[in-house]
């Protein structure tokens, strides 16, 4: 509010030439409520008390121009502006309505000068100079305005108010005063508002509103409100039914509609390319969400070393990899299952024991290479090296031996029986394919490692001599040799069965606590519980009769019927 108080003082010095004093005398608010909420409105009464001229004002021009009082001059008593009696109030312009009935006389009074010619270089001004307005030009020359009589009853309206207002509907919004001549006279002099005067006014959003300064005539019976549409923008322009052209030249409204439409271009560019940012601001967010989860998921699919130099833009070359454990495991009895089983219950089995599978490759920090059907394979030294790979794949392979029973059969309702197949040896691995890559081994040992898994009895761990030597180098484990066995496009191998571990406990491979009051100390009575060694030996027995019968003819197959070996022999 202070800094309108300078502005005003400040035009007062500048433009008119005179110190002015300006005092608050009267304060009201009030709350309109508005279809997009409430609204609080003030009104504020100023005095405004006059000084002395400081210096010659815009007005006071050269001698001779029309219309204009000469500094220093004294009034004319024939003059039609009434002056004031007292120095600290402003003088106010009288419209009288003297003269022919039914007009308004706007008298302009001129010093007494020498009589010229009416042009604009004329120095001289006609003495009693008298401009005289009817209604029409009035209403024409002012076309917002009011006047009113002593009754509040509207004499006449501006030319543009015709078009908006009726008078039944014509109402004071500010300041927060009755509609009676006292009140509004009051409300000129600027006196302090009573309370039980003031009545809450509604208005309606939708009709036009008016601001402006309110007059008194000098006959005393009637008010003019000199007023202007109170609108800010072109769109609240037009939607009144209004065009800039409607209003006067000379009223300002003119000029702060086209002030605040630049302003609110502005601010609604600068909106605008907020919002943007915002937007811009989620699409990164986003990105980067997506972008994470696409890392994530790309680190699950392939090594970690491997994922981040793929992510870093670096091509990945195929590495060999002279040192690696490769192991499989499959479900034996998965194609008998699933001609029985709906296919959700398919899913669910496979999931439930994959998710086991997967919570043990991470406990024992190896890396899954891929499942196909019911068929899981791993990988331990691959991608990074590491010295004891054969012994993290054994106790890997005992872990999932004894999880998978924990995984109920659709069929029969039993714990499901799993084989492993295990073999050490150079593989070369690297990444296939560009939409979806895949870290893919490949080579002998991964062969070999798929013959042993598929030879492996049911519930077993079956280890080539290169697994079973690599293994007591870094651990120590027990295993039970199964002799030679024929393998499929190997021929005769010696291999062995891993039964368990003296370096760990099974409750520690599997990474769950023992329950004292049923489980054995290290668990391992409970697993080979379900390994028939004997069933298994006795089986590989068959097959080498069969096979020795066949190749007869060769002297020294007799010698392999029986098992042999440096290792223990106590499944028998």
């Amino acid at each position: 509010m202070f800094p309108f108080f300078g502005v005003i003082r400040e035009i007062a010095c500048r433009v008119f030439g005179i110190e002015i004093g300006i005092s608050v005398t009267g304060r009201t608010q009030r709350t309109i409520q508005m279809a997009v909420g409430d609204r609080v409105e003030e009104h504020v009464i100023f005095l405004i008390r006059m000084g002395q001229s400081i210096s010659p004002t815009v007005f006071e021009k050269e001698k001779g121009q029309i219309g204009v009082k000469p500094t220093g001059s004294s009034p004319d008593k024939n003059s039609q502006f009434a002056q004031h009696p007292s120095p600290s109030s402003p003088p106010l312009p009288l419209i009288t309505n003297s003269g022919a009935e039914g007009q308004f006389n706007v008298l302009f009074s001129t010093p007494k000068s020498t009589a010229s010619s009416l042009s604009l270089s004329d120095q001289n001004l006609y003495e009693g100079w008298e401009l005289r307005v009817t209604k029409t030009d009035l209403a024409a020359l002012l076309p917002y305005h009011i006047v009113v009589d002593r009754d509040c009853r509207l004499v006449q309206f501006g030319k543009a108010l015709y078009n908006h207002v009726s008078p039944e509907l014509l109402q004071i919004g500010t300041p927060l005063v009755r509609t009676s001549p006292l009140s509004l006279q009051r409300a000129i002099g600027g006196e302090q508002q009573n309370n039980e005067e003031d009545t809450a006014l509604t208005v309606n959003a939708q009709h036009l509103k008016l601001k402006g300064q309110m007059m008194l005539l000098s006959s005393g019976d009637e008010l003019i409100y000199l007023c202007s549409p109170y609108v800010t923008s072109i769109p609240e322009l037009l939607n009144y039914g209004l065009r800039l052209s409607a209003i006067p030249l000379h009223d300002v409204t003119r000029d702060l509609i086209l002030l605040n439409q630049q302003r609110l271009s502005d601010v609604e560019a600068n909106l605008q390319l907020e919002a943007n940012n915002e937007q811009l601001e989620l699409l990164a967010r986003d990105l980067e969400s997506e972008k994470s989860k696409t890392d994530t998921l790309l680190r699950e699919m392939l090594p970690a070393s491997v994922a981040t130099a793929l992510i870093n833009g670096r091509n990945v070359d195929a590495s060999e990899y002279p040192e690696s454990t490769v192991m499989f495991c499959d479900v034996p009895a998965f194609q008998s299952i699933v001609p029985f089983c709906k296919p959700k219950s398919i899913v669910r089995m496979l999931n439930d024991l994959f998710t086991k599978f997967d919570r043990l490759v991470t406990l024992h920090n190896v890396y899954k290479v891929e499942t196909v059907g019911d068929s899981y394979m791993t990988v331990g030294g691959v991608p990074e090296a590491i010295s004891d790979h054969c012994e993290r794949i054994c106790h890997l392979a005992l872990g999932m031996i004894w999880e998978a029973r924990s995984v109920i059969d659709p069929i029969n309702k039993n714990g499901l029986k799993v084989r492993c197949g295990l073999h050490s040896g150079n593989v070369v691995a690297g990444v296939i394919g560009i939409k979806m890559p895949r870290f893919c081994l490949f080579g002998d040992t991964v062969n070999t490692a798929a013959r042993m898994e598929s030879h492996s009895p049911h519930g077993l761990i079956h280890c080539s001599e290169t697994t079973f030597r690599l293994a007591q180098i870094t651990g120590r484990f027990e295993f039970v040799c199964r002799g030679n066995v024929p393998i499929k496009g190997k021929g005769t191998m010696k291999t062995f069965f891993l039964t368990r571990s003296f370096k760990k406990s099974l409750w520690e491979i599997v990474g769950c606590e023992r329950d004292e009051g049923i489980d054995s100390i290290d668990g391992y009575e409970e697993l080979a519980a379900g390994m028939d060694l004997k069933g298994a030996k006795a089986k590989t027995q068959r097959q080498m009769g069969d096979r020795q019968t066949v190749d007869g003819l060769h002297s020294d197959v007799k010698a392999n019927k029986k098992f042999t070996g440096n290792v223990s022999e106590s499944g028998e």
